[in-house]
This record gives structure tokens, sequence and C-alpha cells, in this order.
């Protein structure tokens, strides 16, 4: 019998390694740092600061003025949470790995002015 705790890690090291083996520069996002998400946050007239996480996450604390959309519910709801898309979007989740799986189901649906900037385990 498997544990699923010991599962749910190892799925999240799968993801991570498949994260990293990624050449962004061709994936219709760009993967920026921390410092430039806030810089481009501050400077920016209009920016969406979007988070991925789940809601038990977002609760315990969240950046400034972030909306959060979790990873897994993008298909069903970008659309009504994300009406424009070519606003600049920069999103971030805990590690960089559903933050990364959300900017590529974003460019797939569309949106075009995407920035992953990974979150706190990575700053």
């Amino acid at each position: 019998m498997s544990d699923p705790l010991n599962e749910k890690i190892k799925q999240i090291g799968r993801m991570t390694m498949l994260a990293q083996e990624i050449d962004f520069s061709e994936v219709g996002f760009t993967q920026i740092t921390f410092d430039e998400a806030m810089s481009m946050a501050k400077n920016e007239e209009k920016v969406i600061i979007l988070d991925v996480r789940t809601a038990e996450e977002f609760e315990r604390g969240h950046l400034k003025d972030a909306i959060l959309l979790p990873y897994d519910e993008i298909m069903q709801h970008a659309q009504v949470v994300l009406p424009h898309k070519e606003e600049l979007i920069l999103i971030y989740c805990q590690a960089g790995v559903r933050s990364v799986y959300a900017a590529h189901t974003l460019v797939a649906l569309g949106y075009t002015n995407i920035y992953e900037f990974g979150g706190p385990a990575v700053w």
C-alpha cells in the first residue's frame, strides 16, 4: 500500500524536474525574477498579479493586490477571472511549478502577456 503523502511528494519532484528542463524562450511566456515582477507591478499602469496556489495557501498570506485562481481551475475559470487576454499577468505560486503550468495553460487559452516569477520558496 502506498503512502498518499509520499506519492504527492514524488509527483511534485517529477513536476519540478520537468519545469527545470523547459526552454522558456519558445513557450509563449517569460520567466522573470521576483524583483523584476515587483518593478513591473509598480511601474505598469494595469497589471494582474495572479496567485495560482490553493485557497488555503492564499488565505495564509499572499502578495498585495494578488487575485486567486488556483492552477487546477484555470481552464474552467480564466475567461471570467481574466477577461482581457492582452493584459499584463504576473503569475506566482509557492515554488514555481504550478505557476509554470498555469502560464502554459494561459498561453494555450490565447493570453499574450504572461510573466512567470516562481514563488516564495525560490525568491
